[in-house]
C-alpha cells in the first residue's frame, strides 16, 4: 500500500493510498477488496469497497475518511487467506502517528476477518 495522503483534522481523517499487490503469487484478481477504518475496539468507523484487485497490478488510488482517528487502517479480502505469502495491508496508529505491519498478530488485532468480499466485520 502506497500512501499518498493521510491525514487528521478537527473535523476527521481522510486517509489515500494505492493499493497493491507486492508478492508473487499467481495472476489472479481478487473482487470488491475493501478498505476498513475500526477503533480500538473493533467496531468498524468506516469503509469502502476499493474494487478488484489484480496480482501483480498496482490499484488506482482509493479514499476513505471517518469522523475520528482510526486505530488500524486495512486493506483487506478473504482471498488473501489462501496464500501463506499473502497478508493484509495494515496501518496502527500509534503515539506518534501510524505504523505500517502486515500481520494481525503482532499488533495484537483479534478481531474476526472478513469471510465474504466487499465487507469488514
Amino acid at each position: 500500500m502506497y500512501i499518498q495522503k493521510l491525514e487528521s483534522t478537527d473535523t476527521g481523517f481522510e486517509f489515500r493510498a494505492r493499493p497493491t499487490l507486492s508478492f508473487y503469487i499467481e495472476e489472479r484478481t481478487f473482487s470488491d477488496v475493501t478498505h476498513c477504518l475500526y477503533n480500538a475496539s473493533g467496531e468498524v468507523l468506516n469503509s469502502t469497497v476499493i474494487g478488484d484487485l489484480s496480482s501483480p497490478v498496482d490499484h488506482e488510488p482509493a479514499s476513505i475518511s471517518a469522523n475520528e482517528i482510526p486505530k488500524y487502517i486495512v486493506v483487506d479480502h478473504p482471498g488473501f487467506n489462501e496464500y501463506e505469502t499473502m497478508t493484509p495491508g495494515v496501518l496502527v496508529h500509534q503515539q506518534r502517528g501510524f505504523t505500517s505491519t502486515n500481520s494481525y498478530d503482532t499488533i495484537g488485532f483479534d478481531y474476526p476477518r472478513p469471510d465474504r468480499p466487499g465487507m469488514c466485520l
